[in-house]
């Protein structure tokens, strides 16, 4: 297993994931944990572990199982590069693998001689939660008709534009919420990357000669989730869109339009004060986060 916190060492096993090696899945769980699972896509530009312990230990202690992954592109060690395709498989896999955990995990808390109706559970406590880019890709999943019963975003997009209000989010950096991560995670684990810094640390993969911004910029005008969204609303399931109010990546009334695509299926909170890193970063928000989760599975 490469780059696991050493806090997980012992609760923390790779999960296979047919055709994606360079996810480097992981799945986190303690015992009798397995059938109630969340699947967590990170954020672009980072990879499936940064910014993420409290998030992991809170839903560990909640009774939840965790599995996560490199996107497409992301990640030390891969070959793979981003685009639409790519990342659709990528967290279509995922999410497959996190189905095959849960039911697995069914099957052996109902016994042999009930494995008849386990298998008709398959799938039914798995939660996705996406950052950012992963958000974005997880409402992917719900407008094609893919996704689970539960999807919580955090700071999701609907579009990207560089350098919009970008001077407000560097703001972010001396907020609580970083500073609570730096004392969970380190320095080093704590700071994101942005263009080139850090960016060994955090590598991105996209096609010669196009920066990783302009690629996603282009995958999510190519979603085009709003539209879809709408298109498909009274069909999706249970969405909790948590986004903070000083956003300078994502603004906020992008997280207003994505509520108001999903209709009453979703439910918006709006954190005030908040960057777009911090509400993860932040032990009330993932408290909160967490109680969601456990309130609707």
């Amino acid at each position: 297993m490469r780059g696991i916190p050493e806090r997980f060492a012992g609760v923390a096993s790779d999960a296979v994931v047919e055709g994606h090696a360079d996810a480097q899945a992981v799945l986190l769980a303690r015992p009798g944990a397995s059938a109630r699972m969340v699947v967590v896509y990170h954020g672009g530009g980072n990879d499936r572990f940064f910014g993420l312990g409290f998030l992991f230990d809170r839903l560990l202690d909640a009774g939840f199982a965790v599995l996560t992954g490199n996107m497409a592109g992301h990640g030390q060690g891969g070959s793979d590069l981003f685009d639409v395709a790519g990342a659709r498989e990528r967290v279509d896999a995922l999410l497959a693998a996190a189905r095959a955990h849960a039911a697995a995990g069914a099957h052996a808390a109902a016994g042999a001689h009930e494995a008849a109706e386990a298998q008709g559970a398959e799938g039914a406590g798995v939660t996705v939660l996406g950052q950012s880019m992963g958000g974005a890709f997880g409402l992917d999943q719900l407008a094609r008709g893919v996704g689970p019963a539960r999807v919580v975003t955090v700071s999701a997009p609907l579009s990207l534009r560089q350098g919009t209000d970008f001077l407000m989010e560097l703001g972010c950096l001396g907020s609580a919420a970083v500073r609570t991560a730096v004392r969970y995670e380190g320095l080093f684990r704590a700071l994101p990357a942005y263009r080139s810094f850090r960016r060994g640390a955090f590598p991105v993969r996209t096609a010669a000669g196009k920066h990783y911004l302009d690629a996603f910029a282009e995958a999510l005008d190519e979603l085009s989730l709003e539209a879809r969204l709408a298109n498909a609303a009274g069909l999706v399931p249970r969405a909790l869109i948590v986004h903070g109010e000083r956003d300078g990546v994502v603004p906020v009334q992008q997280a207003h339009r994505l509520a108001s695509a999903l209709g009453a299926a979703a439910e918006l909170r709006v954190l005030p004060g908040m960057h777009h890193l911090d509400p993860l970063l932040d032990r009330a928000t993932v408290r909160g986060i967490v109680e969601w989760i456990a309130s609707a599975a």
